[in-house]
């Protein structure tokens, strides 16, 4: 038989916590980034990594296999969701996939992010 290759861990995940001020979802220029907030990185319903946000509200997760991985933003205090909390992503070889958080101050508690319910 045909030796394979074995996958290589050449693939990452990144992306930015921020307060959305306008709550439009995209980030401004002008909306500050949030620093020490929990990313989670999950595969097969096990924890693998945690990263903390830096000063600029980035993380990210190098050096990971082909896979499909569960992302989740632990909200900091004093903040709530206006994106999803947790994000599914399938990656390739040599991928990288950005994957953004917005949150806004729990005093703006009418503008959170409420997902559907499936009934």
């Amino acid at each position: 038989p045909t030796p394979t290759t074995p996958p290589q861990p050449n693939a990452s995940i990144q992306g930015t916590v921020w307060e959305d001020r306008d709550l439009d979802r995209v980030i401004d220029a002008s909306e500050p980034r949030l620093s020490g907030v929990t990313v989670e990185l999950w595969r097969k319903r096990i924890l693998i990594r945690v990263a903390t946000t830096l000063p600029d509200g980035s993380y990210r997760f190098s050096h990971l296999l082909p896979d499909t991985y569960r992302v989740v933003e632990r909200d900091p205090t004093g903040y709530l969701s206006r994106t999803p909390n947790e994000i599914t992503v399938t990656l390739l070889s040599r991928q990288t996939v950005t994957i953004n958080f917005a949150d806004v101050p729990e005093d703006a508690v009418h503008f959170i992010y409420v997902p559907s319910l499936v009934r």
